[in-house]
């Protein structure tokens, strides 16, 4: 397995994506929130883009991290450095969620951890994405 090159990229909610999160809250009648983050990139590819060819269609999810979410944001790269307990138990650690709500009922993508003294390494699946810490 390879060593990858971990990064952030700003990105922007896709709000042409079709059937995804809405709401009705809105005073500017929009029915989709623009939401910013930060999209993480390995050897400076997006992981949504790789997740979003992966799956083989759209996915109306936005990063856990954000310049907008200071408390959370430091919490999730905690979480996703393996220096605290995954947030969703054995399930795993929160990558993307809903970007309307950041709730898990919307449905959230996650990664596992494997987590040594020098590396961490992000699972998906049958794909592996090894981080130096």
């Amino acid at each position: 397995m390879q060593t990858s090159r971990f990064g952030f990229v700003p990105a922007d909610r896709d709000l042409t994506v079709k059937d995804g999160a809405t709401t009705f809250l809105r005073a500017d009648g929009l029915r989709k929130s623009p939401v910013s983050y930060l999209d993480f990139t390995v050897d400076g590819d997006r992981v949504l883009n790789y997740l979003t060819a992966t799956v083989g269609a759209p996915l109306d999810k936005v990063g856990v991290v954000g310049e907008e979410w200071p408390i959370e944001t430091g919490a999730a790269l905690e979480r996703l450095l393996g220096l605290t307990s995954p947030d969703l138990g054995s399930e795993g650690v929160s990558l993307y969620d809903c970007p309307e709500c950041a709730g898990r009922d919307c449905g959230v993508i996650t990664t596992r951890l494997d987590v040594d003294a020098a590396t961490v390494t992000w699972r998906f699946d049958r794909t592996a994405v090894r981080i130096h810490r």
